[in-house]
């Protein structure tokens, strides 16, 4: 997947983190399922984040967001002291990689002769203080079995989740029966349609992964290097960006999502610092970045999607402000509305 130059993390490593390797695990269905008790599907819900968490696996998987089209492979492997590296390789169209681990995360981009660090940041699924209370997570989610299946030769069991409000989208997840692995999923849109899937055609679940499979396979040799939150010059001190949460508010958020990351961010090319506000119910999340623009020109207004992803910008007292995350776009225009700068 790519984000269009116009938006405001065309030069952050975090388009290819939090948008391609967050969809791997926000998808769904909005239909009804065979009657089942909601702790069975549950219980195969954290059966399927405490796989993600755990196991080593190198998979090879298609992702599909409206017309696009992409293959690419995860390596994953956790730690004996818990920590977890990941390795996700283009296969298809440019070649790119990304590398987390439990520290930062890397972006060798060819194309752009550039290689992007970030910080690595918790995945928000299954996060949310929504999913440790089962009366708070069945006011905005209804759970169900709705059969059972094979994708890449392993039988799944299929998990419906449905929204219980306009606010966000459904998913239906196709859970390994035997390790809990997510294999496939799908992202329903109001209208009925699939916006994105994911699946796994090839997926080896293994006892180790040696750590040259987590070596990059692109050098990066002679690439520009860049680095959030050193090596770049603000067009301003630091200290006069207006980028503390005294400074700006976001009025309005969906019932049941809370802030679960912050930060302000260097924007590699631009030396400018964006703000960034990490938004989740504990399945669907979406972000909220501020940042300063030299001219109206290079900013964006309204809405805009690219696959699943929607998203709402504004323009006030010389600041970007763009919300955007696979949430309706309803829902992400309200939010980018509800901004505002706090008093000094």
């Amino acid at each position: 997947m790519r984000i269009t130059p116009n938006w405001p993390l065309r030069t952050d490593c975090s388009r290819y983190y939090l948008i391609i390797l967050l969809s791997l695990i926000e998808f769904g269905l909005a239909v009804p399922g065979h009657a089942t008790t909601p702790s069975e599907a549950e219980q195969w819900l954290d059966k399927m984040v405490q796989a993600a968490r755990s196991l080593n696996y190198d998979g090879t998987f298609v992702y599909r967001a409206g017309p696009q089209l992409e293959s690419m492979r995860i390596i994953h492997r956790t730690d004996p002291d818990g920590s977890q590296r990941e390795r996700l390789i283009s296969l298809s169209g440019a070649p790119w990689e990304v590398l987390r681990d439990g520290t930062q995360v890397t972006c060798i981009l060819p194309s752009d002769r550039s290689v992007v660090i970030g910080k690595s940041r918790q995945r928000p699924f299954l996060s949310s203080a929504l999913f440790k209370k089962p009366e708070q997570r069945s006011q905005y989610y209804s759970f169900s079995i709705a059969g059972s299946d094979r994708v890449a030769g392993r039988p799944t069991e299929i998990v419906a989740v449905a929204p219980l409000d306009r606010y966000r989208y459904g998913f239906r997840l196709w859970v390994d029966h035997d390790t809990g692995l997510l294999l496939k999923s799908e992202l329903i849109g109001e209208e009925g349609m699939a916006l994105e899937q994911f699946v796994y055609t090839s997926v080896e679940v293994r006892q180790e992964i040696p750590d040259q499979l987590l070596k990059p396979g692109l050098s990066g040799s002679g690439f520009k290097r860049y680095q959030h939150g050193t090596g770049q010059k603000p067009s301003q001190p630091p200290a006069a960006l207006p980028f503390t949460s005294d400074h700006w508010q976001v009025t309005w958020v969906p019932p049941g999502f809370v802030l679960s990351d912050q930060a302000s961010d260097s924007v590699p090319k631009r030396h400018v610092s964006v703000r960034r506000l990490v938004y989740t119910d504990g399945l669907s999340s979406f972000l909220v970045l501020i940042e300063p623009l030299e001219s109206a020109a290079e900013g964006q207004q309204g809405l805009s999607k690219m696959g699943a992803v929607h998203a709402y910008g504004r323009f006030l007292d010389g600041f970007q402000i763009t919300a955007f995350g696979e949430i309706p776009p309803t829902t992400v225009e309200k939010v980018g509305m509800s901004i505002e700068r706090s008093p000094p």
